[in-house]
């Protein structure tokens, strides 16, 4: 019974190795210009939340530009680091949590231009 027992789950574990598994769509590169009020947002991070398809991402950003790889879909974004330095940059509080109003569909490498004004 015991052998019957390791030949049934050995069995099962070697067939669970061979159920195709869903893939993404391979990354896209992003370059994303941050500014406030004109001038660049430096030493935060941009970050993508999927609200569909898509995977999240973030970015860091430095002297303005956030660069980096994003899985095609739609996101919603938003700026994240310390209170102090979100406060310390001026950025508005809008745009330190995901809006549904605030989307950017991502499906090909693209250069954006986020103004928090």
């Amino acid at each position: 019974m015991k052998r019957l027992m390791t030949l049934l789950l050995a069995t099962v574990a070697g067939c669970s190795q061979n159920v195709p598994v869903g893939t993404n769509p391979e990354p896209v590169n992003l370059t994303v210009n941050v500014a406030v009020a004109g001038a660049p947002v430096d030493g935060l991070k941009l970050n993508f939340q999927a609200i569909g398809d898509g995977l999240p991402a973030v970015l860091d950003i430095k002297a303005g530009t956030a660069t980096g790889p994003v899985t095609p879909g739609s996101y919603t974004w938003f700026i994240s680091g310390s209170e102090k330095d979100l406060a310390d940059k001026k950025i508005p509080d809008q745009y330190r949590e995901g809006s549904l109003d605030r989307k950017v569909d991502v499906s090909s490498p693209a250069n954006i231009d986020l103004k928090l004004d």
